[in-house]
């Protein structure tokens, strides 16, 4: 997850990155040596005991916060494509998260106004946009390694029906790390 910002914007704007990585985990089980290199900002432990941010404005926002302008933006989109339909969403997670980082996800995209159906992990996403032969029986290993993170997921499929047999995700290994 990245803040947006349309590209006219002026250089000294404060951009969040990488918050994917800090959302759902508290201020102090986090290393802040790096915070303005990894995120653009210096992270701030809130009420809550997790992460915040002070955006342009000088008010502090949580990372669901942050998270949640993203997905009104992809709403915002999304409903220009769509003519305004209301639509459903499943959307792709980190496999490496726990329970209170999924809520978290789950709980930006509704206050942005999705309709969560479904969460899935990011590499079971991937294999099943690329499909299958319906009558294929195997076992495939998927990799994701994506913008800030290394998911691997182990799949069966058989008879068009895929079943997450393992699966392992490294949050700091992708994106930035390379």
């Amino acid at each position: 997850i990245v803040g947006m910002y349309p590209k006219e914007c002026k250089e000294d704007r404060v951009v969040i990155r990488n918050v994917k990585r800090l959302i759902g985990k508290k201020y102090d089980s986090v290393d802040h040596t790096d915070d303005i290199k990894m995120y653009g900002a210096e992270a701030v432990k809130g009420k809550d005991g997790y992460c915040w941010f002070t955006l342009d404005d000088g008010n502090l926002y949580s990372c669901i916060d942050i998270a949640s302008f993203i997905f009104a933006e992809i709403k915002t989109h999304a409903d220009k494509l769509l003519d305004h339909v209301e639509a459903e969403a499943v959307i792709s997670v980190p496999a490496y998260y726990n329970g209170v980082q999924r809520e978290c996800i789950r709980e930006a995209a509704i206050k942005a106004g999705w309709k969560v159906m479904h969460l899935v992990n990011e590499p079971t996403a991937a294999a099943v946009s690329y499909g299958g032969d319906n009558a294929c029986r195997n076992t495939i290993l998927v990799f994701d390694l994506g913008g800030g993170t290394l998911d691997v997921t182990i799949l069966s499929l058989k008879d068009g029906i895929y079943r997450v047999e393992s699966t392992y995700g490294d949050d700091s290994l992708g994106g930035n790390d390379f």
